[in-house]
């Protein structure tokens, strides 16, 4: 209890420190204003959305910098190194901080999508809470054309329940990205979501093409 209790305080302290810094930062170093984010996800076996409140630089019309909630639901089949378990849902659900710019700043081209979020995992015969981290890399391709790639880890040594067999959550995607106007983004992308257990064998919850649709406003 008191090291869920200790890792609650310390992840509120970081949460906290990190949407003080956001704001910080976009007022030092230009007025910016605030914004809402909206996002959604879909495809065969996967859905997603999230939303957030921040706040978007004057200087960088479409980014995002603010505090995010998001759900992913996948209804895939899964496996055990190469084994089937059949059809099972696995949910997860992420509280946090959120800041991207797909088109970057200054004199790099490159952009990135950066998070931090408490969040929860459950399929069946498993459940995870704990700190998540992940990052999008962004480059550009032509126009408003940007190509993308990342990962999410949802380590155990950043989890609260230490009872499970589970090195680490994963979640890889790759994928292109296209802007009409600053605020809209439409998106196309491969996603694959896999655990790595303690005797590194691998789970696979599930993967697979979706398109999107990112907002800022």
């Amino acid at each position: 209890m008191m090291t869920f209790q200790r890792k609650t305080r310390m992840f509120v302290g970081a949460l906290a420190l990190s949407v003080t810094a956001t704001g910080w930062s976009a007022e030092r170093r230009v007025e910016s204003e605030t914004t809402f984010m909206a996002e959604y996800q879909t495809g065969s076996d996967i859905d997603f959305w999230s939303v957030g409140l921040g706040v978007q630089p004057n200087d960088q019309p479409g980014s995002f910098g603010g505090i995010f909630y998001s759900k992913m639901t996948l209804n895939d089949e899964q496996s055990f190194e190469g084994t089937s378990l059949g059809e099972r849902e696995t949910t997860i659900d992420s509280f946090g901080v959120r800041g991207f710019s797909v088109s970057g700043t200054g004199d790099s081209p490159y952009g990135a999508d950066m998070r931090i979020a408490l969040s929860e995992t459950k399929t069946q015969g498993y459940s995870r809470t704990g700190v998540e981290i992940g990052a999008n890399f962004y480059g550009p391709l032509s126009g408003r054309l940007t190509w993308f790639c990342g990962a999410t880890l949802r380590p155990e040594f950043l989890s609260f329940d230490w009872n499970s067999d589970v090195i680490t959550e994963i979640g890889v995607n790759v994928g292109v990205d296209y802007r009409p106007i600053p605020g809209v983004g439409l998106f196309a992308k491969y996603y694959y979501e896999n655990m790595l257990t303690d005797d590194l064998d691998s789970w696979n919850l599930g993967s697979g093409a979706l398109i999107g649709l990112n907002l800022v406003f």
